[in-house]
């Protein structure tokens, strides 16, 4: 899967996660966000993807930071790491990525965790 696609359902099912556990409705968000129900269920299921400006409507109107939004949780340790990593040359940062793909799918297989957990 690719990895941008891999990205937007994952923010989509977190977007759908933060909406139920607000009791919320795909309707009800839509109506708050000034979005139609249709485009909330596209996005959750990872099949729009949406703008910086839509995103941060999101984030405010669920009560998360864009940061929980996009990675999931506000982990420093992973902040520091990810800011390290923009600042090596492209090629290194490929193969660090290709790495950590590698070392992902080996602890789903050893842990039976689902792909986009």
């Amino acid at each position: 899967m690719e990895e941008r696609q891999e990205i937007a359902e994952t923010m989509g099912r977190r977007i759908a996660r933060l909406r139920r556990k607000k009791k919320m409705s795909q309707r009800d968000l839509a109506a708050r966000l000034g979005f139609k129900p249709a485009f909330i269920g596209r996005v959750e299921r990872g099949e729009k993807t949406v703008t910086i400006d839509h995103l941060l409507v999101i984030a405010n109107t669920l009560e998360v930071t864009l940061d929980y939004l996009v990675y999931g949780g506000d982990d420093a340790r992973l902040k520091l790491r990810l800011i390290f990593l923009q600042d090596l040359p492209q090629e290194g940062r490929d193969k660090l990525v290709e790495f950590l793909d590698a070392l992902l799918q080996a602890y789903r297989v050893i842990t039976r965790l689902p792909r986009s957990a």
